[in-house]
């Protein structure tokens, strides 16, 4: 009851949230201006991006979860897939769905299905945390590609740590290689969350920092793993609406709400698709298996 109560939460903050957009009519002239004026190269972007995240994330669970089963990376990206669409649901089905596909198929027990979900959490919160460091040691910087260079650094440093204790210890999927390697993959999807933060807000004509997008990224992370409202919904726009204009005093804070919102369309256009298609492929290869059915 409290999932479902807080889902309605949540569908509730969101339409307040375009209510208040809507009926912005400066911001919303501006923003539809600029939008249509942006480079095609930007609008390509926000699309590709939410795939990056979707391969990353899948990229990071397959890496910790080998340790206690085989799972395949195209299987991991078919659970991951389908989970972040179920996810938008009440009571997270995706990520139970995920938990039990593990153990039905993949021999995987409950517990170590749990304890990756929380390692999972452990490294976005690292490399956020890295990620803000970075950006505001570069924020002194006037070349943008420069500032960019500097925050994709670590992602190299933990490749090569993960490297280096895979190849002595002649497993890569052992717990300090997969966790280094995992560390990499969640700062590359780190980065395009940031990414989707500065082309966004490029979009509707109100560029920020690679330090502000840094930090958009990080709450917006934090408000998807707010327990009662799947994905993060409507916690996540009025959080961005909220802190936008700490950053840009004149900007009114339905920007905040336009920019999260551009970038949860985004999202949504690729989820929905690549959910259902991942769902499709899971049950065809369930059904070729000829596993029984679960109730």
């Amino acid at each position: 009851m409290r999932r479902l109560i807080g889902f309605a939460i949540g569908v509730i903050l969101l339409s307040v949230a375009v209510w208040v957009v809507a009926t912005n009519q400066e911001a919303m002239r501006q923003a539809f201006e600029s939008a249509s004026n942006a480079s095609w190269v930007l609008i390509v972007a926000a699309l590709v991006l939410p795939f990056a995240h979707w391969h990353f994330t899948s990229l990071v669970f397959w890496l910790l979860m080998r340790r206690f089963g085989v799972v395949r990376l195209g299987e991991m990206h078919l659970l991951i897939g389908a989970a972040g669409l179920l996810n938008y649901l009440p009571m997270r089905p995706g990520m139970f769905g995920r938990i039990a596909y593990h153990k039905r198929v993949n021999k995987i027990r409950i517990q170590d299905s749990v304890r990756v979900t929380i390692e999972c959490t452990i490294l976005t919160a690292i490399a956020n945390g890295v990620v803000i460091a970075a950006a505001l040691l570069a924020a002194f910087m006037t070349d943008t590609w420069t500032v960019w260079l500097v925050v994709g650094a670590p992602s190299i440093g933990f490749v090569l740590v993960g490297l280096v204790a895979g190849i002595n210890g002649q497993n890569f999927f052992a717990a300090r290689s997969a966790w280094a390697l995992a560390l990499a993959a969640r700062y590359l999807d780190t980065l395009a969350w940031v990414g989707r933060y500065a082309i966004g807000f490029m979009i509707i004509g109100h560029p920020i920092t690679v330090t502000q997008a840094a930090v958009f990224a990080a709450a917006s992370q934090l408000a998807m793993m707010v327990p009662f409202v799947g994905s993060g919904l409507g916690v996540r726009e009025w959080g961005i609406g909220i802190a936008f204009p700490m950053f840009q005093r004149d900007a009114a804070r339905a920007v905040g709400l336009t920019g999260d919102l551009l970038n949860r369309s985004a999202e949504v256009l690729i989820a929905v698709p690549v959910g259902l298609i991942c769902m499709g492929l899971l049950a065809r290869s369930r059904a070729s298996t000829d596993l029984p059915a679960e109730h």
